[in-house]
């Protein structure tokens, strides 16, 4: 996942390969914090059209106490969808499907109910991937990791 700084905004670009086209979606979690899982999570998830373009990146929380809740998108749950701008495809090569999405957002968006912001320290993050590309239940294709969003060296693996 590569990132890069634009003023107050952050844009991320994500390339990923697997067997079959899904839906893919990046959490964050407050600077400082010791949430784990889903909880109290700031997610944006993009999902595809079965012609491989891109279908929507939509803005989702989940103010769960636990990891196994579903997020409602921020405007179910009074705040605002804070996607700036958002792109991306999905193409098979052989028997690998690739799939790339790109967003952005302020880093600080304003929205107090339903974004956390980012940057300004280690963050707790997570990811998932869906089994389809419609937006459900990613089971076990899900993962976590610290980063520093305000470090400039724009890539994380």
């Amino acid at each position: 996942m590569c990132y890069g700084f634009f003023g107050k905004l952050i844009a991320f670009s994500n390339t990923v390969r697997f067997n079959v086209p899904v839906w893919m979606g990046i959490g964050f979690h407050v600077v400082g914090s010791n949430f784990q899982s889903m909880q109290q999570g700031d997610f944006i998830v993009a999902t595809f059209n079965g012609d491989g373009t891109i279908s929507d990146v939509q803005d989702y929380y989940c103010s769960c106490p636990s990891g196994g809740s579903e997020p409602s998108t921020d405007t179910k749950v009074g705040g605002v969808d804070n996607i700036l701008e958002f792109g991306g495809s999905q193409y098979q090569v052989g028997d690998d499907w690739y799939q790339n999405a790109y967003f952005s957002r302020y880093l600080d968006t304003g929205d107090t109910v339903a974004d956390n912001v980012i940057g300004g320290g280690s963050q707790h993050m997570v990811w998932a991937h869906g089994t389809s590309n419609a937006f459900s239940y990613h089971q076990n294709n899900k993962g976590e990791f610290t980063a520093d969003l305000s470090d400039p060296y724009n890539y994380i693996m």
